[in-house]
């Protein structure tokens, strides 16, 4: 893995890894705006929709970036860079967010079922495009399909020089 791969990965896989929620969004925008009983319309989805791709899509983009060229630069470090491991630990990250959020959720003595049943989702669909982030990380990074779980024949790759 030169230095190159690895900062061209860490830059796309937020790409890869945001190619869910971007498309989400931009089908809200795309819908009819629903009329309400009392005849006003009702654009708040589009509204959260354009707010997304405006404010909330570069940020989510940078915090990616960083946290792909983490998780590969720290799993290379400890010689634990492999296919299974990176996707594991992308997958894991969102699941510990929600852990976090239902201890919050519960401290506060909020109802929190129809919360939790929310945040579950959101989290799985987090741990989902984090996962192809991981992945679209590793082909690029590496650039090949690992034996045996790992690279290089069953070793784990070391960090690039940085």
């Amino acid at each position: 893995m030169t230095r190159t791969r690895y900062v061209i990965a860490s830059l796309i896989a937020p790409v890869v890894a945001l190619l869910l929620p971007t498309i989400l969004a931009l089908s809200q925008l795309f819908t009819e705006v629903e009329i309400l009983p009392d005849g006003s319309a009702d654009d708040a989805p589009m509204r959260g929709a354009g707010l997304f791709l405006v404010i909330g899509l570069p940020f989510c983009y940078v915090v990616a970036c960083l946290y792909y060229a983490a998780v590969g630069h720290l799993l290379a470090r400890w010689r634990h860079l492999t296919l299974r491991s990176s996707v594991s630990l992308a997958a894991a990250v969102p699941w510990l967010l929600f852990a976090i959020g239902t201890i919050g959720l519960v401290s506060n003595n909020l109802n929190y079922a129809p919360g939790l049943i929310i945040l579950g989702v959101i989290c799985m669909l987090m741990s989902l495009s984090a996962v192809f982030g991981a992945v679209a990380w590793w082909f690029i990074a590496i650039g090949r399909v690992p034996s045996n779980g790992s690279a290089q024949g069953g070793r784990p790759m070391a960090a690039p020089g940085l």
